[in-house]
């Protein structure tokens, strides 16, 4: 018997309202720009981050600067932040100080990327849709302390807010994990391929977070057909 998928789109409009659940093939998705159109990220556990990794979906037809990840602490509203800048770039921000670890063009598809970063090392490894980059020391040597305020779609410039509409995201972002260690690259191959593996510190599949403005959650079951 053959099977077919027919993607039913379930619309499901949140605001303001914080859930704790198995989001599964679900996504995000940000409309248009706006400085008030987010998705906070709740972590499982508060944790000093001396290694740290990101993994995430997102798709996007706009080729302009936006923001995927934002991590901030009191101490610094870009204490870890990913953002593209235009659609030849990616660039990673710890403790406000950027680098351009990537300058090559993506996909107007759904792009994989996961990130890490090393403190020991200042080592920074990049994986695009399973290709792989590198960047040496990088700010060896600091850690990543204090109560995070995690958003995705906007940067926050201050904690919790500052937000600029002009680096706001417009598009879908979907499967966002986060780990207080550096990934292998076993582990980032398992999870592109093989969704297999998940964050400890914030995971799709038991996700907390709070939907702020004009971001709609979408469901998209894969149906068999007799």
């Amino acid at each position: 018997m053959e099977k077919m998928c027919i993607w039913i789109i379930l619309c499901i409009i949140i605001s303001g309202t914080l859930s704790q659940t198995d989001l599964g093939d679900d996504f995000f998705t940000f409309p248009d720009t706006s400085e008030v159109s987010y998705v906070q990220l709740f972590p499982d556990k508060n944790v000093t981050f001396s290694e740290i990794s990101l993994c995430m979906r997102f798709k996007t037809v706009k080729n302009r600067h936006f923001a995927l990840f934002s991590l901030a602490t009191k101490k610094s509203a870009n204490s870890f932040t990913v953002e593209a800048k235009k659609r030849h770039t990616f660039s990673l921000s710890v403790h406000t100080h950027t680098s351009i670890i990537l300058k090559k063009p993506f996909a107007r598809d759904w792009t994989s990327l996961c990130v890490s970063w090393t403190s020991k090392t200042g080592n920074v490894e990049l994986w695009i849709d399973g290709d792989y980059y590198e960047k040496g020391n990088f700010k060896k040597g600091v850690n990543i302390s204090g109560v995070p305020f995690i958003i995705i779609g906007e940067e926050q410039d201050s904690y919790g807010g500052g937000f600029n509409k002009s680096q706001s995201f417009i598009g879908d972002i979907a499967d966002v994990n986060l780990w207080d260690r550096a990934l292998t690259e076993e582990e980032v191959m398992e999870l592109i391929y093989h969704d297999n593996i998940r964050g400890n510190v914030i995971t799709w599949r038991a996700l907390r977070f709070n939907i702020i403005g004009r971001v709609t959650r979408y469901t998209a079951p894969c149906l068999p057909i007799n």
